[in-house]
C-alpha cells in the first residue's frame, strides 16, 4: 500500500496540479492507547508469575537460623602420635588422675596441651644418641608446675619418678634398634 498518492482536483474543465496526500490508518487515540496498556498488563502478569515462583521456591527451601551456624569453624587437629609419644604421655599422667579431674576444664585443656608438647620434646631427646637427663628433668618439672597448688617436695619426687620411667623406656627403644 503506497504511502503517498496523487490526487487530482477538477473544477469544471480545468485540471489543477496534483497534491500529495499522506495515507494513514484511521485510528482513534483510544485505540493507540490500548496497545501499550495491553503490553503493560502482560508484563505485570509475567512479573506476578515470576514473583510467585520465587516465593514458592523460598517456601520449599529449608531455612537455617543464624544461631545454628557456628561463628568460627575450625578444623579438628589431627595429631599422629607415635607409640613412644603415647607411652611418654601415659608416664607423665600416672598418679595424677585425682588432681587432674579436680581442675577447671580450661586448666585441664592447658595441661593436656602442654603434656603433648612435652612428650614430643622428650621423645626427640630420647631418640638421640646421647640422652640429656637434665633436659628431660627440666621439661617434666616445667610441666608439673602448671598444676596449681603443687608442693615443692611432691614436684621433685614426681619429676624423679617420671624421669626414671622415661629412661627405662629409652633403654628399651635403643635395645630394640
Amino acid at each position: 500500500m503506497p504511502l503517498f498518492s496523487k490526487k487530482k482536483q477538477e473544477n469544471g474543465n480545468n485540471t489543477q496540479g496534483s497534491e500529495l496526500e499522506l495515507k494513514s490508518k484511521q485510528e482513534t487515540p483510544t485505540e493507540i492507547l490500548k496497545e501499550p496498556e495491553i503490553i503493560k498488563k502482560e508484563k505485570e502478569k509475567e512479573e506476578d508469575v515470576e514473583s510467585q515462583k520465587i516465593e514458592e521456591a523460598l517456601k520449599k527451601t529449608p531455612t537455617i537460623q543464624v544461631s545454628q551456624i557456628p561463628s568460627i569453624i575450625t578444623p579438628p587437629e589431627i595429631i599422629i602420635k607415635s607409640a613412644t609419644q603415647q607411652t611418654i604421655e601415659k608416664i607423665l599422667s600416672e598418679d595424677l588422675d585425682d588432681i587432674f579431674f579436680n581442675l577447671s576444664p580450661e586448666k585441664q585443656k592447658e595441661i593436656e596441651q602442654e603434656k603433648q608438647k612435652t612428650s614430643l620434646k622428650i621423645e626427640k631427646i630420647i631418640t638421640q644418641i646421647k640422652v640429656k637427663l637434665n633436659n628431660i628433668f627440666d621439661l617434666i618439672k616445667k610441666w608439673l608446675k602448671l598444676i596449681p597448688g603443687v608442693n615443692k617436695f611432691f614436684l621433685e619426687q614426681e619429676t624423679k619418678i617420671k624421669m626414671d620411667k622415661i629412661l627405662e623406656l629409652s633403654k628399651k627403644i635403643k635395645n630394640n634398634q
